[in-house]
């Protein structure tokens, strides 16, 4: 487990006013995937970055944010995020998955 603030590897911990939280979750069995988890608590849109792994890409599972069917996809439905930044929607929990290209 590995926890992020805006900025990957800079958890807010000394910032009584984050309202930013992301962590990543290492896969512990070879056949899952990593996750990568994003928590706004703001009023407003914030932007995040994604770890990045070469040879791999984030795919995004849940964002809370989006208007459903879009809030919840499967698999099949996932596209990958072909930036190193994301904009979090405010007051939403955002997932990601891993996986090879």
């Amino acid at each position: 487990l590995t926890w992020h603030g805006p900025k990957i590897n800079e958890p807010p911990w000394e910032d009584p006013n984050a309202q930013l939280l992301a962590f990543t979750l290492s896969a512990a069995a070879e056949r899952e995937e990593d996750i990568h988890v994003v928590l706004n608590m703001s009023d407003s849109s914030e932007q995040t970055e994604l770890p990045q792994n070469a040879g791999s890409s984030w795919f995004r599972a849940v964002d809370t944010g989006q208007d459903s069917p879009a809030d919840i996809l499967e698999p099949p439905e996932q596209t990958a995020v072909r930036n190193s930044l994301y904009t979090v929607q405010p007051r939403s929990v955002v997932v990601f998955e891993r996986r090879s290209k």
